[in-house]
């Protein structure tokens, strides 16, 4: 669309006021996305927000708004009163049921030394709360390492944890190898992945968490190790061990303390405040001012989100990436096809059926959207006529060089 080229809210009329076609930042500061067929003037009176410009064309009328800085801060900044003072993820504050006894039953667990298992799908958050268990524990100034089990080959496992003496393989070091284990000594080894260990690392494990000591290959001797394990898995471990694939011993050793992580599908209160942590994040990260629509919003809290905290991460981040202004505002045509659940194809589609369905004599201003492409490319023309360059287009247009190029590429061949 269009309109969305611009960085301020912009609203398309007939003469009389009447809107034909309005951009999703227009959208989002008069909170409303039926805009269509009512007049613009019920909306002026209450729009106190920034500036307002008006052009005047042959068939048309512009209208654009400019947000207040101050009041686009001060509206991002209540947003985020669900957050700590500190500026690490540790400081999102929770709201569902769930996660308060999840993070009642961590602290419980955190000070008591001893073996825990995390258990939850993939996404949850596994590696992050094993690390604050780490933090918060009388080990916290000691070594944190992690192995996830199912990055590292099943013959190499082995070396990796363990070690190695010098000379005890074709290809080892010289001066052989410290393991993780040696590495994590008096810390804390958290083991991800944990059920897809192969039976004989799982017996030399069994070892290590039964006596504290292990044999580095090409040794004879055991080494004497103080450390904390905490194991991860996205499996369930009591069907492998009924199916004979995982140790009964092993897992009822790792097993002292079992802490469930809930996926985000079940906490759902808890999806908002994720959006909103994440959101502050990367527009730090980028330097962009970039918002959700109150409809994307609430597509995005109504998404079953299978990949977890993960997969809401890495899309909040694709979507401030990809959106084409530092200041932004994210609606549901920005929004990928798995959470929207139709494609572009689709959502044309459907827009027509709703229109479809109007009163017939509004329908007539339904249908004068069908010719805003003929006043959109009218105003581009105009631009290259009067500037010719692109890059003086793109000034007049307030838009990218680049933006400009393609569309005078598409509008004035």
């Amino acid at each position: 669309m269009l309109l969305n080229i611009y960085s301020s809210g912009t609203i398309i009329t007939d003469l009389n006021g009447v809107i034909l076609d309005f951009n999703s930042i227009a959208e989002s500061i008069l909170k409303n996305s039926q805009l269509r067929g009512k007049n613009i003037r019920i909306y002026l009176e209450n729009m106190n927000c920034g500036k307002l410009y008006v052009t005047e064309c042959q068939h048309c009328k512009i209208y654009m708004m400019r947000i207040n800085e101050n009041y686009r801060f001060k509206k991002h900044k209540k947003k985020n009163k669900c957050f700590g003072t500190r500026n690490t993820a540790n400081s999102v504050e929770f709201r569902s049921e769930k996660i308060k006894k999840l993070s009642a039953s961590v602290e419980k667990l955190s000070t008591k030394d001893v073996n825990l298992l995390l258990l939850g799908e993939s996404g949850t958050g596994k590696t992050f709360l094993a690390n604050k268990i780490h933090n918060l524990s009388l080990r916290k100034n000691k070594p944190f390492v992690t192995i996830n089990c199912t990055t590292i080959p099943e013959e190499l496992i082995e070396s990796e944890l363990f070690g190695y003496e010098k000379g005890s393989f074709t290809g080892a070091s010289l001066n052989g190898k410290e393991g993780l284990v040696e590495q994590a000594n008096m810390g804390t080894l958290f083991l991800d992945e944990i059920g897809e260990l192969a039976p004989t690392v799982q017996a030399k494990l069994l070892q290590l968490v039964e006596e504290k000591t292990y044999i580095p290959i090409g040794s004879v001797y055991p080494r004497k190790v103080d450390i904390r394990i905490i194991a991860a898995t996205n499996r369930n471990l009591i069907q492998l061990v009924r199916n004979g694939v995982f140790r009964q011993d092993l897992y009822y050793r790792l097993a002292l303390g079992v802490i469930k992580i809930p996926p985000l599908r079940e906490r759902k209160e808890d999806i908002n405040i994720l959006l909103n942590y994440y959101l502050n994040l990367f527009n730090k990260k980028y330097d962009t001012r970039i918002e959700l629509s109150e409809y994307s919003r609430k597509m995005l809290n109504n998404y079953s989100w299978p990949g977890n905290i993960r997969e809401l991460e890495n899309s909040l981040e694709v979507l401030v990436i990809n959106a084409p202004f530092t200041n932004y505002i994210i609606s549901k045509k920005d929004l990928p096809e798995n959470i929207t659940g139709l494609s572009r194809a689709e959502l044309v589609d459907k827009n027509t059926a709703i229109v479809n369905r109007v009163d017939p004599e509004l329908r007539q201003v339904f249908d004068l959207n069908k010719n805003i492409n003929n006043y959109k490319a009218g105003i581009v023309r105009k631009a290259k006529k009067i500037y010719k360059s692109s890059y003086k287009v793109a000034r007049y247009l307030n838009i990218s060089q680049s933006t400009a190029s393609r569309l005078i590429s598409k509008y004035c061949k």
